[in-house]
């Protein structure tokens, strides 16, 4: 059986360096859904990703037997986070569960999917089913399948059972089958980061032709059609990926920047606004893609609200403080107070400079934030931005003097 590898940081170094920095940020992530001490020294699950799970996850909280209010449809107000999207059948399917369960065990694999298809179907609102049918496909190396029984629910639930969901997501997304898909991933990424993205899109091509429904890879290739102007190819992988993992947040804000690209504002600014407004989700293109969308349609005041709210939370997302500045500084009627305030951000973004620019991890814990930008274009912005400001107070104050 292959074995499972997993992706690295983003940094152009020498690969025992991106592995080691690859394992500090997947660790916890992967721990948590494998059990501990699943990963061996190398980083690796010994058996593979598709070994089956031990009783080590947290348990989702959906009972095995149902009151006599739920029987009929109905759930208790204080069990907010349990909400069905539809009734459950009655106790009968139990049994049903158990027998599935003991074909788990057995490793029985194809009959086990099969067995928890159909009790999926009678009970659609159920974790636990849909985890165990995940891990049987899994093992028989259907990654989609897997992850399309779990994206659903991972839509209609919140609290506990949403963050399990989401955890599997999280590595079903990012594990890759074979050494060499995993290098070819690495070679795209690598090319990405050099700016020949049409030769990172052919090795992201090859990734997906050997290992289907593989995400971090769809994000990756969009970027690198975006990159090209391509973006109904790149909107087309994204809606892929945000299929099969609707909580993945760089695919979120991937995907509302497209849409609003291709004329889908309203979804754009939709997925824009959920992505900028999730807590773990410190995105920086997020913030400044929502403020543009709305720049676009003349709500100046609400885009401006946005990127001085990210940038109170996130100081070293100096383009956003640079794109904050000068939306303050604009206009022919702009007050010194204005001017003064603009000048003083961006020379507090000049003394946060030195560290703009490295790898940030992103809210999934795999890997950091591409940015299509360079930090020297960034700051060569910020000292234009300086020197346009700079005059106009020359100007204002030879006036007032």
């Amino acid at each position: 059986m292959p074995h499972t590898v997993y992706p690295p940081t983003l940094e152009l170094s020498r690969q025992a360096g991106l592995r080691a920095i690859a394992l500090t940020l997947l660790i916890p992530a992967l721990s948590a859904w494998a059990g501990p001490g699943s990963l061996d020294s190398s980083g690796e699950l010994p058996s593979g990703i598709w070994r089956e799970r031990e009783a080590t996850e947290e348990e989702p909280t959906e009972p095995e037997t149902l009151s006599e209010a739920e029987e009929e449809g109905e759930v208790p107000e204080a069990e907010e986070e349990r909400q069905w999207p539809t009734p459950l059948p009655q106790r009968a399917s139990v049994g049903k569960l158990e027998e599935a369960k003991a074909l788990l065990r057995e490793r029985k694999w194809a009959d086990a999917a099969v067995a928890l298809k159909g009790l999926l179907q009678e009970r659609p609102g159920s974790v636990r089913v849909a985890l165990d049918l995940s891990r049987a496909l899994i093992q028989l190396g259907q990654r989609e399948e897997a992850m399309l029984a779990l994206a659903p629910l991972a839509q209609q639930y919140k609290g506990s059972n949403r963050r399990l969901l989401a955890r599997r997501l999280s590595v079903l997304s990012q594990a890759f089958r074979t050494n060499e898909t995993y290098q070819l991933y690495q070679e795209g990424m690598n090319l990405l980061l050099l700016g020949k993205a049409a030769d990172a899109s052919a090795r992201f091509a090859r990734v997906l032709k050997k290992e289907p429904g593989h995400v971090r890879t769809l994000l990756r290739d969009a970027q690198a059609l975006h990159e090209r102007g391509n973006f109904a190819g790149a909107l087309e992988r994204l809606q892929a990926a945000h299929r099969l993992n609707p909580l993945e947040p760089e695919v979120r804000v991937w995907l509302g920047r497209l849409m609003v690209l291709q004329g889908q504002g309203n979804d754009g600014l939709t997925l824009l606004s959920e992505a900028v407004a999730s807590p773990s989700a410190p995105s920086e293109l997020g913030a400044r893609w929502y403020a543009e969308a709305l720049l676009a349609n003349r709500r100046r005041d609400e885009a401006m609200e946005v990127l001085s709210a990210d940038v109170r939370k996130h100081p070293d997302h100096l383009a956003n403080l640079a794109l904050l500045a000068e939306l303050r500084a604009g206009g022919s009627s702009v007050s010194r107070a204005s001017l003064w305030e603009s000048r003083r951000d961006l020379q507090v973004a000049l003394s946060r400079f030195p560290a703009y620019g490295r790898p940030r991890a992103t809210a999934s814990g795999s890997e950091p934030e591409w940015l299509p930008w360079s930090a020297e274009r960034v700051r060569k912005d910020i000292d234009e931005l300086l020197g346009r400001i700079e005059g106009k107070l020359s100007g204002t104050l030879g006036a007032g003097g």
